[in-house]
Formats: structure tokens, C-alpha cells, sequence
């Protein structure tokens, strides 16, 4: 399976928690509205569960929903088709 990664680094700048959680929901907000329409219906995404250490957004791709169920890092992701 494919990987793709995007990474945003931001040296040497403040940002308080709310800031921080901002710009973590403008990420994941550009990543889902261009996924949507170009995954299919049937795939099952599960986004990775997030760690207070962790500033991102982590989807993978899964065979099934038990696979998805049997991950305890991933919750499923539901697109917005």
C-alpha cells in the first residue's frame, strides 16, 4: 500500500493550545474535502486516534471493518460524500 505524507513544521513560533488546535482542524478539514469524491464509498478509513505529543491527521486505508475494529490506534473516518 501507498504512503503519502505532508508535513508542517513551524520553528520558532508560540502558540497556545487553542491556536494549535485551530490550525489541527484546518488540516484535517483540507485533507477530508479532497478526499471526498475520490475515495470510493466501499473503502473503509480509519483516522488515527490522537496523542496529546502528536500534531497531525492519519488516515489508512483497511481490507474490512473488522480489521478496522481490531486496530487500537484507529477509529473509523467517515467522508462526507
Amino acid at each position: 500500500m501507498s504512503k503519502i505524507s505532508f508535513e508542517v513544521n513551524l520553528e520558532n513560533v508560540k502558540l497556545d493550545e487553542k491556536q494549535v488546535q485551530q490550525i489541527q482542524k484546518e488540516i484535517n478539514a483540507v485533507v477530508a474535502r479532497n478526499l471526498v469524491g475520490h475515495v470510493p464509498k466501499d473503502v473503509v478509513l480509519g483516522n488515527k486516534i490522537p496523542r496529546p505529543e502528536w500534531l497531525g491527521f492519519w488516515l489508512k486505508q483497511f481490507k474490512n471493518l473488522d480489521e478496522l475494529k481490531h486496530e487500537k490506534d484507529f477509529k473509523q473516518f467517515q467522508l462526507q460524500h
